[in-house]
């Protein structure tokens, strides 16, 4: 049993951090951005913090059980394309405009408020898990005490409170990965891990290459799914200026993939020195207890990150609708934060509840979120084609495709098959509508 007591400490600290920023807005301009635009290390920061979520962890965690050394290949392809897209998507006018312009774009919010509420469902499930099979504690007792201080940090604690807290907890996953990739390897020895390697596999992979594609695609359109669909990340680009945009998603970019392949080089160290290998949960009884906590606290810090980048990004959403509805100073000020802050508190209780009761039915939903993200993503790609983002068009695929993801997870097995599937029917679907004019934007 790995001791949760430890991060509950850590968790105070955090709080005392940022106590005097909680609950301090004024108006919710200044719960949604600090007011001012930063420079290239803040930026790179601020951007990445939102690549840093459970995904990061999981899909690295996994491509290299089934894959092996391939999997460097495909996360070094991975962070390039996802570079290569965002500067596309970046350059792309009317894009960039329609989050300049927000508000008047509510076919747009929705887009995004149903896919932050679905992340943040999904980093919440995945915390569950955590609890349940790694700290052996009782889920109302876990969630409660995770929702309770990510409300408290970033349902509070607005933009500063994501960013305060975020780089927080980025540099400290960065060096813990850090530091014990160097001490496996030091103690080991890097000749004679790669000799244990070849004697257990004696091939570079053993997985298909079919399969590593459908995984590589899989794992792109997931997160251009996620980064195009987050308010946190318009929200970060649009505040860092103008000519360091470009430099800031690129280190960004260039330090998640770094992440990427240390979670690579990690997983294969163990991988090696297990017997026929089953599920995840055998890596982690195999892992030395020290080990075990660490790599546990990394994926604990990368999903107080996801679930943050989503709760503020939904009451962010929430507070861009309400100020384009009133014109009273009133409601743009006290009363509307203290509906917002309602709001946050409301979802952390709800989201917890359903995870608590769905717990055991959770892992055959993942299916459901990996097509919806893959889906999400393509009105969006289909922007950078064409140079144009139809809002209304993008909103009816989007519904259109919760109910079609619905009937792909039944009728597919294969993981990696349902999320480029998914994109391809989201696609036409798409190109569709807007070919035959069905939606004025």
């Amino acid at each position: 049993m790995i001791d949760w007591y430890s991060l509950l400490f850590f968790a105070f600290i955090l709080l005392f951090i940022i106590l005097e920023k909680i609950n301090s807005h004024r108006t919710p301009y200044h719960f949604i951005v600090e007011g001012q635009q930063i420079g290239l290390s803040g930026g790179t920061y601020s951007l990445l913090i939102q690549f840093m979520t459970g995904t990061t962890f999981l899909f690295p965690l996994f491509l290299t059980i089934e894959f092996q050394l391939l999997s460097v290949i495909l996360l070094l392809l991975e962070a390039i394309l996802l570079y290569f897209l965002l500067i596309k998507i970046k350059a792309n006018v009317e894009i960039m405009g329609a989050f300049l312009d927000l508000k008047k774009k509510p076919f747009l919010i929705w887009i995004f408020a149903l896919a932050n509420l679905g992340n943040l469902f999904l980093q919440t499930g995945l915390i569950a898990y955590l609890f349940q099979n790694l700290y052996h504690q009782a889920l109302g007792i876990g969630i409660g005490l995770f929702l309770a201080f990510c409300f408290v940090y970033f349902g509070l604690g607005g933009y500063y409170g994501l960013n305060r807290i975020g780089s927080i907890l980025l540099y400290g996953s960065f060096f813990i990965l850090s530091f014990t990739t160097l001490i496996l390897f030091l103690r080991s020895g890097m000749d004679i891990i790669f000799e244990k390697y070849m004697n257990r596999y004696s091939t570079f992979s053993t997985g298909g290459i079919l399969n590593a594609a459908f995984c590589f695609v899989t794992f792109s359109l997931v997160m251009i799914g996620q980064t195009c669909t987050s308010f946190y990340f318009w929200s970060s680009l649009s505040s860092i200026k103008e000519n360091h945009r470009v430099s800031a998603l690129r280190y960004s970019l260039f330090s998640w993939g770094a992440f990427l392949l240390a979670i690579v080089v990690i997983t294969i160290n163990f991988l090696v020195r297990m017997n026929p290998f089953v599920d995840p949960l055998d890596l982690a009884k195999m892992m030395n207890p020290v080990f075990l906590h660490v790599i546990t606290y990394i994926l604990f810090m990368l999903l107080v990150t996801g679930v943050g980048n989503n709760l503020y990004s939904i009451v962010s959403l929430f507070f861009i609708l309400k100020m384009e509805r009133t014109d009273s100073v009133e409601d743009r000020s006290n009363k509307l934060i203290k509906q917002g802050y309602l709001l946050g508190l409301v979802l952390c209780l709800v989201i917890g509840v359903i995870v608590a009761t769905i717990y055991q039915n959770f892992v055959t939903w993942i299916p459901f979120f990996l097509s919806f993200f893959a889906s999400a993503g393509i009105p969006f790609l289909f922007a950078t084609l064409t140079g144009q983002l139809r809002e209304k068009a993008a909103f009816i695929t989007v519904m259109l495709m919760v109910i079609v993801d619905l009937g792909l997870i039944k009728l597919i097995e294969n993981l990696w098959l349902i999320a480029p599937i998914s994109g391809l029917i989201a696609f036409i679907i798409y190109a569709l509508i807007q070919k035959f004019k069905i939606v004025r934007n």
